[in-house]
């Protein structure tokens, strides 16, 4: 079965779907903010520093160091990586698994192959 476009779909889809689909957006920028966030930590281990963005410095020698740096935004990551989970089977209980999006995605976030 092929799938179905976002533009084509939003003109038909439910105010429910469609909320489904703009919460999609949010919770996608705010994973790839993190994921930013948490592979500039690890790069940070080149200089044997990290720089958080409020300008405070702390030593960042190995792997271990970056964990420890890296702890919330992976914490925070792995919840919206959960609430992206929960909203794409709610997707697919509306009967959305014929949008791109959903069709892509699905099976990476629902069986949690992100852990």
């Amino acid at each position: 079965m092929s799938s179905i476009d976002i533009k084509t779909f939003i003109k038909t889809a439910t105010i429910e779907q469609k909320k489904i689909i703009f919460a999609f957006v949010d919770l996608a920028k705010k994973e790839s903010e993190l994921c930013e966030k948490i592979n500039k930590i690890f790069a940070s281990i080149q200089k044997g520093r990290y720089s958080s963005e409020g300008g405070s410095i702390s030593v960042c020698e190995d792997e271990d160091d970056a964990l420890i740096i890296s702890m919330e935004p992976r914490n925070e990551l792995e919840s919206v990586r959960k609430e992206i989970s929960s909203l794409m089977q709610k997707a697919l209980d509306l009967g959305m698994e014929n949008v791109g999006l959903i069709k892509r995605n699905a099976d990476y976030y629902i069986y949690k192959r992100w852990k």
